[in-house]
């Protein structure tokens, strides 16, 4: 794990980048062809030669997560949470759909991506790792959500500007 400062004229800004090596390779790979049962033992090899890279534990998660929830409750869990999210005040929203039984998140301005569970609540994705996506369900029902962004230097996930983060289902 290493910190670097990027700088872009005037801007600057902290990254952080991973060592990728044959293990994690490997995991991922495996990951992306649905391949559950050998990818979970080399998310476990990865996680052992790689025990900073906080990531790869999201992967086992979501890897044990799917392997132990039908595919009916996934479906429901992801039906349950599509839609636009807004705040009145931040013109940004937030989209999640269905493409080919997957779960799709766009937010205004980016680029979207595949979002895989982690949790009944909680999700990641495979090209920004330090974030996890959560809605809040509330009376049976989602309510909202919102993103956490892990910390590599408190080893912590928080939850980041929460005034502008905490969208509402439309």
């Amino acid at each position: 794990l290493t910190k670097a400062e990027q700088n872009n004229g005037d801007n600057s800004s902290i990254v952080w980048l991973w060592k990728l090596d044959a293990s994690i390779k490997k995991a991922e790979q495996l990951l992306l062809d649905r391949n559950y049962d050998e990818a979970e033992e080399a998310y476990k090899d990865a996680i052992e030669a790689n025990p900073k890279h906080f990531y790869l534990n999201d992967a086992l998660r979501h890897i044990q997560y799917v392997k132990n929830t039908d595919s009916l409750t996934l479906r429901k869990q992801y039906e349950q949470v599509l839609g636009t999210y807004s705040i009145k005040g931040n013109e940004l929203k937030r989209n999640f759909w269905l493409k080919d039984g997957r779960l799709m998140y766009k937010r205004d301005g980016l680029p979207s991506k595949e979002l895989l569970p982690i949790s009944e609540t909680r999700y990641i994705n495979m090209s920004e790792l330090r974030v996890n996506y959560e809605f809040e369900i509330k009376d049976g029902q989602v309510h909202a959500s919102f993103a956490w962004f892990f910390n590599p230097e408190e080893m912590a996930g928080e939850e980041y500007n929460p005034e502008l983060n905490y969208l509402y289902q439309e």
